[in-house]
Parts: C-alpha cells; structure tokens; sequence
C-alpha cells in the first residue's frame, strides 16, 4: 500500500526538516508528502525546498491563501493527494 503523508506546518522551520527525514528514512512505503503551509512568517518553505532538492520521494509545498489553523491545512492537503 502507497501512503500520502500530509503535514500541516506553521512557523515550523526548526523542527520540518527532521520531520521531513524521518518520513524520508521510515521503512514504510510513502508515495508522496504533502506539506501544507499556513502563512508561515519564517523560513519553513525554504526547509522544505532544501529537503525537497535530495529527496527521492516527492514533496509537494502548497500554501494557504491566509492563516487558516491546522483543520484547513489538512484539508486541503487531503484534497491534494
């Protein structure tokens, strides 16, 4: 079974790209991660794009047009996959 990981993050630099790797390494089949930002007012994006770069599993980046708490977030990240 192929799995979709959603993540919804908001101002989540320091912690997105350990949870990025983690998902990355994990021994469970993942066809792709979703990530989710909430107008973020720090640099999460530009962890994910890092992290993106030498992944082999694709990550989509996808932003809320405004903050709109983690629920949306998984929503529309739901909708997404």
């Amino acid at each position: 079974m192929d799995i979709s990981v959603v993540i919804p993050a908001y101002n989540a630099e320091k912690y997105i790209s350990n949870c990025l790797n983690s998902i990355i390494f994990n021994t469970f089949k993942v066809k792709e991660i979703i990530v989710v930002d909430d107008q973020s007012k720090d640099r999460t994006i530009d962890e994910v794009k890092t992290v993106k770069r030498i992944s082999k599993i694709p990550i989509k980046i996808i932003q809320t047009p405004t903050n709109s708490g983690p629920a949306l977030a998984r929503n529309i990240g739901a909708k997404s996959s």
